[in-house]
């Protein structure tokens, strides 16, 4: 899913929270839209590690490419081209979230929930665009990828 669109339902929960529950401050409501939109923060980190160029643009443009090729293949294919490595796509995320949430700083939580809410929306789309699921471990992504085949594979047929 698209940072815009991570954006727009992070602004509706936060909104949502801030205004029906007293305890959420707007600090709070604010981490919950952060959370929710900046995790895609990695998908720049791999754009840059892989093409060692800086730019935001260009790296948000090589992924808007990617997955419109992505989705030209066949869906029952999908699965078996890799998608771009995300440090902060899975469950070990949650993990960390949570602990600091408990011994660090309440704050933490707030940003457990837009960690939540992103990833709940990207599980949608990989079930929708590739009916399966692949970024629910971290490692486990890391250690599955070698297997699959890049997508410039499909630029050379």
């Amino acid at each position: 899913m698209l940072p815009h669109k991570h954006f727009i339902f992070g602004f509706v929960l936060a909104l949502a929270l801030f205004l029906s529950l007293p305890q959420v401050s707007l600090i709070g409501a604010a981490l919950v839209l952060l959370s929710s939109f900046l995790m895609d923060f990695d998908h720049y980190l791999y754009c840059t590690f892989t093409h060692k160029d800086l730019s935001l643009k260009k790296a948000y443009n090589w992924h808007i490419k990617k997955s419109k090729i992505i989705l030209v293949i066949p869906k029952k294919e999908r699965k078996n081209f890799r998608t771009s490595f995300c440090i902060f796509h899975g469950i070990e995320i949650l993990i960390i979230v949570s602990l600091l949430s408990f011994f660090v700083h309440s704050y933490f939580y707030f940003i457990l929930i837009g960690v939540v809410l992103h990833l709940i929306l990207d599980i949608y789309v990989e079930v929708r665009d590739f009916g399966t699921v692949r970024k629910l471990s971290v490692i486990y992504d890391f250690v599955t990828r070698k297997k699959l085949k890049p997508v410039k594979e499909v630029l050379d047929k």
